[in-house]
């Protein structure tokens, strides 16, 4: 399973020339982006259909675990469905519209596949696995190309995919390293070194806001995960602490180096144009003009970019522009207020149930599939993930079909604080009377 779903995704949305192909500016060409919108990708196609046909398969074979609605997650994730699939009778070019939900059907029947027959554990290593493979498949293609070379001024390493897009592939690396390291028994070492080995490449990509949603994301993982330990708040204490003594103390040379840290060595734009996120900021504003003139119900899902849109913003932005990136203005543009706050309060459920099931059981596995979903959020922010579907994409349909279409976990049955010790072991850190001790962690 874990193999077909990887080769599937690799088929949709890598290339191993990525990084000899692609311009300095890492941008695709507006030829490209005008070709796509008007006649698709067949590479993709065949990929994401790959995907659609392993979820059917999996639904379809006995002794999978039963599809339930899970209280308002469910109703709300089948109202958002429902709105999309309604949107091609009110779409700008329903074809378009058309292909677009097609590629949201197979991403949806596969994440129901995988949620279906793999345990949290599973999901877990499936993301590593799957993330790795692809990670070490873009060393090898840039190596083989002669494009790897991390020690020249504008070099950011993208691999077989968009150097953002790497970043996030390099974070969920890292968060599932750390969990399976929290879980695990076995082969702790391993994950260590997955997640360092990650992380340098992670800052290879030189990606800010692929990064910026990492820490993000890590820090709350961290949080929840920990919030009961008085070693994670003495030493969150410790940290605030020596950031603000740095601050006060080399207060010259602080602004210098954070300049520094914002653009990550990028040479390809000054500080303005970090602070204005690389163009994004002026591209809002001229696509909320566009939404005031249907802002309740959109132009259809994934109807907005047509040809004429994509010439048009273009030619205004100076640079090819085919997404909104930013999920939320996404949902607007497409799908109105409606859709656009349907799809926020999916996200704040989705995230609110992952603590609920980690409370309630005691399992960092919960917590870690709410960190999916939230890298997906904070990502979105900057990035379209739902027009132009990536793993990143199908890892949060994922988590939403754990949380909204699949029964309780059998530890929170009748009594959400009731945990038999005999079934769990342990990594995650409480007190009791003083004393720091694991939460326990079922095994699979």
């Amino acid at each position: 399973m874990f193999v077909l779903l990887t080769v599937a995704f690799f088929i949709a949305l890598h290339d191993p020339v990525r990084s000899y192909s692609i311009g300095d500016d890492y941008l695709p060409s507006e030829d490209t982006l005008q070709h796509d919108a008007s006649e698709g990708n067949a590479k993709r196609q065949v990929g994401f259909l790959m995907v659609g046909a392993f979820g059917l398969m999996m639904l379809a074979m006995p002794g999978r675990r039963p599809i339930q609605t899970n209280g308002l997650l469910a109703g709300l994730i089948v109202f958002f469905c429902a709105w999309l699939v309604l949107s091609i009778t009110w779409s700008d070019d329903r074809s378009l519209t058309a292909r677009r939900l097609v590629v949201i059907a197979t991403l949806t029947s596969g994440a129901l596949g995988v949620a279906a027959r793999m345990s949290p554990r599973e999901i877990m290593h499936l993301v590593l696995f799957s993330s790795m493979a692809y990670l070490l498949a873009g060393i090898a293609s840039e190596i083989a190309l002669g494009s790897f070379t991390p020690t020249t001024e504008r070099y950011r390493f993208a691999g077989t995919i968009h150097p953002n897009n790497q970043g996030v592939n390099c974070s969920l690396i890292v968060l599932s390293s750390i969990a399976a390291f929290q879980t695990e028994k076995r082969w702790r070492g391993l994950y260590v070194a997955c997640a360092a080995f990650a992380m340098v490449f992670l800052m290879l990509t030189k990606s800010r806001t692929s990064l910026l949603s990492f820490l993000v994301t890590l820090a709350l993982y961290l949080i929840v995960v920990y919030a009961g330990s008085p070693r994670f708040m003495f030493a969150c204490c410790v940290a605030a602490t020596a950031g603000f003594t740095v601050l006060l103390v080399a207060n010259g040379s602080v602004l210098p180096a954070l300049q520094q840290g914002i653009l990550l060595g990028r040479s390809d734009q000054d500080l303005d144009g970090a602070m204005a996120l690389t163009g994004r900021l002026p591209l809002w504003e001229q696509l909320i003009e566009y939404a005031s003139v249907r802002p309740i119900q959109g132009y259809g899902y994934g109807s907005f970019f047509t040809v004429e849109h994509i010439r048009e913003i273009t030619a205004r932005q100076g640079w090819p522009i085919a997404e909104c990136h930013n999920v939320f203005l996404e949902v607007l543009m497409g799908l109105g207020l409606v859709g656009m706050c349907t799809y926020a309060v999916i996200q704040v459920v989705g995230y609110a149930k992952s603590i609920s099931y980690f409370r309630g059981t005691g399992d960092p596995r919960y917590a870690f599939l709410g960190s999916l979903l939230m890298l997906g959020v904070v990502g979105g922010l900057t990035e379209s993930t739902l027009l132009v579907p990536t793993m990143q994409t199908f890892v949060q349909f994922l988590t939403l079909s754990v949380f909204g279409l699949q029964a309780l976990p059998d530890a929170m049955r009748g009594k959400v604080r009731g945990i038999d010790t005999g079934k769990f072991s342990a990594p995650r850190m409480h007190t009791t009377g003083g004393r720091i001790v694991p939460f326990p962690v079922e095994h699979t």
